[in-house]
């Protein structure tokens, strides 16, 4: 079985081995090293990053993922003003 995650133009596929599921803080952690970079440059140039650190926005992620939030829910936080 695999599982597709659209993050901008790129495809990340991750595998899932048949009768095991990924637990979520697995899945959380592999679809944050995808996006950290560019969260990181929008975070520097918005001047927020001090308030979004990755021990803040990793849990964020995978509280996101449990509970099957759209992307937009997930990013809110990182969008709104301060």
């Amino acid at each position: 079985m695999m599982i597709y995650i659209y993050l901008s133009s790129r495809q990340v596929k991750l595998s899932v081995v048949a009768g095991s599921a990924m637990s979520s803080e697995e899945a959380a952690q592999t679809v944050f090293a995808r996006i950290e970079r560019p969260m990181r440059k929008y975070l520097r140039i918005t001047r927020r990053q001090p308030w979004h650190s990755r021990d803040s926005v990793l849990p964020h992620l995978l509280l996101s993922l449990k509970h099957s939030l759209s992307a937009r829910a997930f990013l809110e936080p990182f969008l709104t003003a301060v």
